[in-house]
């Protein structure tokens, strides 16, 4: 009778394992069918969760890689791991998603942009702006920098509005409008194109600026928070870079009216024959992330 039951069992466990083969074998024809046609490509996919600062070389058993249809390949889509040997990962990553090239950095620009040697307040914000290459110093912003915004405005239209009636009684334009809403922001991660970092290099001692948009993060309080979006929603942004001994002394607002008065410079001459051209600074960024090189 035992006997019976353990080739009963037996039979029960040969039959399920064949059932599961089957079942397998039916799923890959049903997925090579619906892809009969496609063109495939390779990609590296995330099998378990990647925290950020995580190298390259430790991700062998953390992500596989997949044949996928070309239209659903992602951009940067990473297929082989010497297109980010020597990278950390710059941002959490997760099951399932396509391992992409814009998200990894140098291991010290990692370090870098989390910490900027002490300088990013605790509990700052951290804000990311689009910006165009000459409103952000060109691409030469590197992570643990300081930089002042100044935000311009076009004009707007001021209602005056009858409290009885509530009718338009006139509307009048604002004048166009300039002045300086932040100082002393840190920079926490600057962002470039790779196309436009790859074709960087200088020529006869000239550096090739970029020519597409930046992606520049900056640690700000929250009220520098709001001005900043507002800033760069409503007008327009620029970046200067601030070093530590910028005098950041209350600025007025700058108008047509008044853009032509003379101003008394903060700087004293010989601060101004010393200066270094920004031509001496360290290189332009790399392709994605911040640059480990900080000015002095």
């Amino acid at each position: 009778m035992n006997r019976r039951k353990m080739l009963a069992a037996f039979g029960a466990l040969l039959l399920a394992a064949l059932s599961t083969v089957a079942l397998v074998k039916y799923v890959k024809g049903a997925k090579n069918r619906a892809l009969s046609g496609e063109e495939l490509v390779d990609v590296l996919v995330v099998k378990s969760d990647i925290k950020a600062g995580t190298a390259a070389a430790e991700l062998a058993d953390r992500v596989s890689a997949e044949r996928v249809p070309a239209k659903v390949r992602a951009a940067n889509a990473v297929s082989a791991f010497k297109q980010i040997e020597g990278l950390v990962t710059s941002s959490d990553m997760v099951a399932g998603e396509q391992l992409l090239s814009s998200r990894f950095i140098n291991a010290g620009s990692f370090q870098g942009a989390r910490n900027a040697s002490g300088r990013i307040p605790e509990g700052a914000n951290e804000l990311t702006l689009k910006l165009a290459p000459e409103r952000a110093l060109g691409g030469q912003l590197r992570a643990g920098d300081t930089v002042t915004m100044v935000a311009s405005f076009p004009p707007f239209d001021n209602e005056i509005v009858d409290p009885k009636t509530g009718e338009v009684k006139v509307t009048l334009k604002s004048p166009n409008t300039a002045h300086v809403i932040l100082n002393k922001a840190v920079v926490v991660r600057l962002q470039i194109p790779q196309e436009a970092s790859a074709n960087s290099k200088e020529k006869n001692g000239v550096g090739v600026a970029p020519t597409q948009d930046l992606l520049v993060t900056l640690a700000v309080d929250q009220p520098s928070l709001e001005r900043a979006v507002f800033a760069a929603e409503w007008g327009k942004v620029w970046l200067s870079y601030e070093p530590k001994t910028a005098n950041s002394t209350k600025n007025r607002e700058v108008t047509r009216k008044n853009v032509y008065e003379p101003t008394q410079s903060l700087l004293p001459v010989d601060t101004l024959a010393e200066a270094t051209p920004l031509s001496a600074k360290a290189a332009p960024a790399p392709a994605v992330g911040p640059s480990t090189t900080k000015r002095a």
